[in-house]
Parts: structure tokens; C-alpha cells; sequence
């Protein structure tokens, strides 16, 4: 796993938005995570196209998907108030292909309690090939290694049982049950080992 933060200076303020986007990428063997800056939010507001070439990759067809579509703009006005959870939020690129393939992140920024709680996903065509589970591995490395996240929660429905494989495997423990509109939900919880 590398971690490269290197901070340069520009100019333009394009360019260097751009090489914060490429200076702070995580790879790992089979995905990359790079930020979802306040920037590519709003590239992405704005077309498919204007996102994929402003970052110079290819989207999956099915990224972003309807219901991310549909949070967008919740996403772009609560940036507008907490603008430090773009350091927490990432794309998920796939490496074989190069595409942007699925995003990985935090529902709210950490606090004084060092909790965050994740939340991921990966376009339907590239589930099953590991990549999930590779860009929470990754994710937990980098949250746990900031000094500001000592707990992470997930939960999924119970019907998803993708995502409880990867929980279950990554090492994450359950917690509770609860109801929601979309079923049975499982809070999960993974606590740093120091």
C-alpha cells in the first residue's frame, strides 16, 4: 500500500486541484482509491463527460448509479457546510481496466468520538472480483493511520450478503439489528488494534 501526500503549489488553481486529485490516489494491487474532491462532485453534477475528462478516465457505464445520482446534490450542499469530508470520500478505480468503478467513504466526517461510519459500493457488472473488500482494506489502512478514526461502523441490509462476507472477513463484529424502510439492517463495527 503507498500513500502518496505530497503537496505541490500552482498557479492555476484547475491544475492544482487536478494534482491534488492525483498526488493523494492509494493503490493497492488490483484498485486505486482517489479522492471524490468538492471539485469532481461538481464535475460530476455537471455531466458524465465533464467528470470523466476533467479526472482523464473512463467511467463504467454504470457509474454513478441512480440512487448516487439522486444524492448528489445532498452530497454537493452538505460539502458546502463540512468541506473537510472530501479528505474522507473516494472513487474506486479499477486497475486492469482503468475505469472508475464503484466509491468508498464516511456519511459524516469524524468528531471527538473517532468514529466514522463507511459506506461503499461497486457497479453490479465488477462485483464479485474483490474489489470491494480491497478498497475497505485500504480505506481502514488510511482512516486508521490518520489519528482521527479509532472506530469504524458499517451496516448493511441482511438480505446483502456480499457485504456481510466482506465485513465478516475484513474482521468487522456485529453489533445490533434494526429496522428500516429497506428491510432488516446490521450495524457492524471494527475497532483499532494499537
Amino acid at each position: 500500500v503507498s500513500l502518496n501526500t505530497t503537496n505541490f503549489k500552482k498557479k492555476n488553481i484547475t491544475k492544482e486541484l487536478h494534482v491534488t486529485y492525483i498526488s493523494k490516489q492509494m493503490h493497492k494491487d488490483n484498485i486505486t482509491l482517489a479522492p471524490l474532491t468538492n471539485i469532481l462532485l461538481e464535475k460530476l453534477a455537471e455531466s458524465r463527460q465533464a467528470f470523466s475528462e476533467y479526472i482523464k478516465r473512463p467511467l463504467h457505464p454504470q457509474y454513478p448509479n441512480k440512487e448516487f445520482e439522486e444524492a448528489l446534490p445532498f452530497f454537493l450542499e452538505g460539502r458546502k457546510n463540512n468541506p473537510d469530508e472530501e479528505k474522507w470520500n473516494f472513487l474506486i478505480i479499477d486497475n486492469n481496466s482503468g475505469m472508475v468503478v464503484g466509491g468508498i467513504g464516511v456519511k459524516k466526517a469524524p468528531s471527538d468520538t473517532f468514529e466514522i461510519e463507511v459506506g461503499y459500493g461497486i457497479v453490479e457488472d465488477m462485483r464479485g472480483k474483490g474489489l470491494a473488500t480491497e478498497a475497505l482494506k485500504l480505506f481502514i489502512d488510511y482512516c486508521f493511520n490518520s489519528g482521527f478514526v479509532k472506530t469504524i461502523k458499517a451496516e448493511c441490509l441482511e438480505s446483502n450478503h456480499a457485504s456481510i462476507r466482506i465485513l465478516n472477513k475484513i474482521g468487522f463484529k456485529r453489533l445490533e439489528k434494526s429496522r428500516s424502510e429497506e428491510g432488516m439492517l446490521i450495524l457492524w463495527s471494527l475497532k483499532q488494534f494499537i
